[in-house]
């Protein structure tokens, strides 16, 4: 192995510098330039990262000049990274910041479903991942990111993702967590500034979350928060974008899911099953095929706040779900399933914008005037920020009274009107 101090032929590549920092102890950082960082040395099963996949033991942050301008291409040779445990008492750590993972494809000659996802980055139990503005894209056959422990995101974009599978496996992010008595951490998933667009799936497109465990262990669920993120153009099956299969705690904020398309005739755009929990809070779910189900769990598993939710007038889908006030329930022709407070609205046109994009990686439906979302939220579920990152509440009707909207975007008034210009 070459040391990336004295490197062979003068040339450090990224893998000989990832080999390099795994031969020492403690924290240690490299720092890539603009250009396409290609994996080419094909090698299956092989987990010291001589060939294929680029495999991570210890504490390493891999920086990049900018996030579209530095590419790690797996090159569809194999997955693009692999953390693992190391052999110290620390636990591994990977932290990708400014850059691109792009084009993995998981390969493995062993027979367990776990070895052939993650095609861009597998993160086995008790390790973790860090992203800071981070782009997955182009992975195939397999979730771009399987988690088995921890990742913790923010600014990361989910884009044109595959998964041909058929098993509850999405495109861009599986959380697969089976505990037995050495697992220390709990599969855990935070994101936030998230958008996920164009990935394809068999199963969900978006996110799969499930824990199980070897008995006597007991399942502990897996946590999921999202956080100001956007979700659009994405094609699942039944579901279309979020599965909760099994013993999942999943909370959504200040978030878009909207033109999500699935290709089963009755495919709701969010799945909770398995006694998975959701509770929902100031987020717009609309113009999907599809809506929110809750199914097997029993009634009272979702739990929804300041947030419009939209049923697809074409499916028979009902909402199973407790409603905590502030609630803007859309086109549903059927509400008995739904556990209605006397501020929720059920009748009347959200008056929305058609979505625009009002960041780098948020997409929203913005209240117009006279919307009957305006400061109409409950205040004691209200958030603290819309998904824009803009403080709530706002005074969005011109009353002076500064209360919380429904949805994901807390609109302010248009200053002009306001003082009658």
């Amino acid at each position: 192995m070459n040391s990336c101090i004295k490197p062979k032929h003068g040339i450090c590549t990224l893998r000989a510098a990832l080999q390099f920092t795994n031969s020492l102890p403690g924290s240690h950082s490299i720092l890539l330039d603009n250009g396409q960082y290609n994996i080419t040395l094909q090698g299956i099963d092989e987990d010291m990262s001589i060939s294929g996949d680029l495999d991570v033991y210890g504490i390493l942050n891999i920086i990049g000049q900018s996030e579209k301008g530095v590419i790690i291409n797996g090159q569809a040779i194999d997955r693009v990274f692999h953390i693992l445990k190391d052999g110290s008492a620390q636990n591994s750590v990977l932290s990708l910041k400014n850059l691109t993972v792009a084009n993995g494809l998981a390969q493995s000659n062993h027979t367990d479903a776990v070895n052939h996802l993650g095609s861009g980055i597998l993160v086995a139990p008790n390790q973790e991942l860090r992203l800071e503005n981070v782009t997955l894209k182009d992975h195939s056959d397999g979730s771009s990111i399987l988690n088995q422990g921890m990742v913790l995101a923010h600014g990361v974009s989910f884009i044109n993702n595959e998964s041909n599978m058929n098993s509850a496996v999405a495109a861009a992010v599986t959380n697969w967590f089976d505990h037995d008595e050495n697992d220390i951490i709990d599969a855990y998933m935070e994101l936030s500034d998230c958008h996920f667009s164009n990935n394809l799936s068999n199963n969900a497109s978006a996110i799969t979350s499930s824990s199980f465990a070897t008995f006597p262990q007991i399942a502990q669920p897996v946590v999921v928060k999202l956080d100001r993120c956007t979700f659009t153009n994405n094609i699942g099956n039944q579901p279309s974008v979020i599965s909760n299969m099994f013993n999942t705690d999943m909370y959504i904020s200040n978030t878009t899911i909207s033109h999500n398309q699935s290709n089963a005739n009755s495919g709701p755009v969010i799945l909770n099953d398995g006694g998975s929990k959701i509770k929902i809070s100031n987020s717009s779910i609309l113009n999907n095929h599809g809506t929110v189900i809750d199914v097997h769990g029993g009634f009272g598993r979702i739990w929804s706040a300041n947030s419009i939710i939209e049923s697809d007038p074409n499916q028979n889908s009902a909402l199973l779900l407790n409603s905590l006030g502030g609630n803007f329930f859309w086109r549903y022709s059927d509400i008995n399933h739904i556990d209605l407070q006397k501020n929720d609205i059920t009748q009347g046109d959200p008056l929305l914008d058609t979505i625009t994009q009002l960041t780098i990686r948020q997409f929203a439906h913005v209240p117009l005037s006279g919307s009957p979302l305006l400061d109409t939220g409950v205040e004691i579920h209200c958030t603290s920020h819309d998904q824009i990152n803009r403080f709530r509440p706002i005074d969005g009707n011109g009353d002076s009274k500064s209360k919380c909207d429904i949805g994901a975007i807390e609109q302010l008034r248009d200053l002009i009107f306001a003082s009658d210009f």
